[in-house]
């Protein structure tokens, strides 16, 4: 498992970035503080990917002041970047 923070819904709490090897999934889990039971998941975004993802990054790529996610996948060689975007 792989995990990158970045602060994605402008909240001021950083968010998380998980990337599993397997299901070659790339998943945004934003930060809710406490969580109610059982777990909302209204804040989960999963971008499937083929398996193989061996690292995540953020940073903001476009310039325009939101992170984004680099995902790299070692199996198909090949980078996949997941951008923001202004609402």
């Amino acid at each position: 498992m792989l995990v990158a923070t970045g602060e994605f819904d402008l909240d001021g709490k950083p968010d998380a970035v998980v990337g599993d090897y397997f299901p070659g999934i790339v998943q945004l889990v934003l930060n809710a503080d406490i969580a109610p039971i059982p777990v909302d998941t209204s804040g989960e975004y999963k971008f499937t990917h083929e398996p193989g993802i061996s690292g995540v990054a953020v940073g903001d790529l476009t310039g325009e002041g939101l992170p984004d996610i680099v995902a790299f996948n070692e199996m198909t060689d090949e980078i996949s970047l997941i951008l923001s975007v202004k609402n």
